[in-house]
């Protein structure tokens, strides 16, 4: 078992990029790129992503996650409820192809989450997923009704 280092976790806030175009900083609620491929670097290390795979975020807001999935060599599919931010993805996968010469294996797809299951067998595609969180969204009563 593979265990992290603090030092590999600190300061992904504080890096600079010029992965987005100027209209996703005004998303509300972006994730950091570095942490981001600092995530996809330990499931490689941890031996949970391996060439061929492809990175589905249900909830992709302008993209960051597609961005290095798809810098790192994967495909990445992209499910975003609102437009404004599938336009805003579209507008980041142009501007990363512009600046790195290379298009991206990035697949992005409006639609709601809550409907994942539907989104992805009409594509013909599954997801296979073991969040973290699942006994702790058990015990949560509001959690617990809404999963019923």
């Amino acid at each position: 078992m593979m265990f992290c280092k603090e030092r590999d976790w600190k300061n992904l806030y504080a890096q600079s990029h010029d992965l987005w175009c100027e209209d996703s900083y005004s998303h509300p609620a972006k994730m950091a790129p570095a942490l981001c491929f600092r995530i996809i670097e330990h499931l490689e290390e941890l031996g949970l992503l391996k060439a061929g795979d492809v990175i589905l975020d249900p909830m992709a807001g302008i993209g960051t996650t597609a961005i290095a999935a798809c810098l790192k060599g994967f495909k990445a599919i992209t499910v975003e409820l609102e437009q404004k931010f599938v336009d805003l993805q579209l507008q980041n996968k142009a501007y990363v192809e512009a600046k790195t010469y290379r298009k991206l294996d990035w697949e992005i797809i409006q639609g709601d989450a809550r409907e994942l299951s539907k989104i992805l067998t009409e594509r013909g595609l599954i997801s296979i997923t073991s969040p973290p969180y699942a006994e702790v969204a058990k015990k949560n009563s509001f959690q617990h009704r809404y999963l019923r």
